[in-house]
């Protein structure tokens, strides 16, 4: 008879346990996790990891009121409220189908169940779907610049811009706006206001130029621009004056800066136009982001050593608002 060593037959019994037998792969398993992290440094994070916690905000259509319920679901998307708002985007839609606001509020209200990567991804689709869409471009840009897309997300914010400026709707504009202001994230808000009074310039040029001011009042930089051309030719100094201000584009200022300087220095510009158009030129600079302590200058100088009275009245408040810091 065989004889087995001591202690054989207690091993062998503890290897025949079931439970022994099932905590031997338990214990390999988690020793190979053990032995993954030390080699990772940590455990895997999931692909949406590190992006914000919260989507962009809806920007809304022009016309919309505000106590609609697009209105009212954009309110509680901005708020961080997200199955309230996805319940109101959800109404909108089932509404029409085709609502671009309704359609685009509800992706974004699912940042925090599909996560960011599907929201752009929707996006992408909506995008193919409105290509027209100065709206749906603007989101998709916005997502994209909060995914730290950059390239794709300039991309995105310029197609708005065009889209924007190319249908030449209200709603359309404020996303083309909306979009040219991220794009120029140091230049200020909005449209450069032109400052020249259609009493300032001859009585038969004063209904263009009204035109010319309610265009760059609504962003319609296209329209505003063409209006431009045709009286930036014109003989009064006022005139050109108003047609540099409101060609200014704050991602390319230089065209306007360089044409305001040319009729400052001008020998025929009265003195009053050399005054605004000096006046102009340094307000141009600050608002597309440049040097703010010469614009400041410039403005302080407008509005208290000029021979203009109305260039005074106008710089004064100018540099009060813009230079209170600088």
């Amino acid at each position: 008879m065989r004889t087995e060593p001591a202690g054989s037959d207690g091993a062998a019994g503890m290897l025949r346990h079931p439970m022994l037998r099932l905590a031997v792969p338990v214990v390999v398993a988690i020793g190979l996790v053990a032995v993954a992290w030390a080699m990772t440094g940590s455990r895997p994070l999931p692909a949406d990891a590190g992006f914000p916690d919260d989507p962009p905000p809806l920007a809304l259509p022009s016309d919309t009121p505000d106590t609609s319920t697009l209105a009212k679901a954009a309110t509680a998307l901005a708020s961080g409220q997200l199955d309230t708002a996805r319940a109101g985007f959800t109404d909108v839609v089932a509404q029409n189908r085709d609502d671009e606001a309704g359609q685009v509020g509800l992706i974004l209200s699912r940042w925090r169940t599909t996560g960011p990567i599907s929201v752009e991804r929707d996006l992408r689709q909506l995008a193919k779907e409105y290509p027209e869409s100065a709206l749906v471009a603007l989101h998709l840009g916005m997502v994209q610049a909060l995914l730290e897309e950059p390239r794709e997300a300039n991309q995105s914010l310029q197609g708005a811009v065009e889209l924007g400026r190319a249908a030449a709707d209200p709603t359309s504009l404020r996303m083309a706006q909306i979009a040219e202001d991220l794009l120029n994230p140091d230049a200020f808000r909005g449209s450069m206001p032109v400052l020249v009074a259609p009493a300032e310039v001859p009585a038969a040029d004063r209904a263009t130029l009204r035109t010319l001011l309610a265009a760059v009042g609504a962003g319609d930089r296209t329209k505003a621009t063409s209006i431009a051309k045709g009286i930036g030719r014109d003989d009064d100094a006022m005139l050109q004056i108003a047609a540099a201000a409101a060609a200014f584009d704050k991602s390319a200022p230089q065209p306007t800066l360089d044409r305001l300087a040319t009729i400052a220095r001008s020998s025929s510009t009265p003195a009053a136009a050399a005054d605004r158009a000096r006046m102009l030129g340094a307000l141009a600079r600050a608002w597309s982001g440049g040097s703010r302590s010469q614009s400041c200058v410039e403005l302080r100088r407008a509005a208290s050593d000029v021979a203009d009275p109305a260039t005074s009245r106008l710089a004064g408040p100018i540099a009060k608002e813009l230079c209170a810091t600088s």
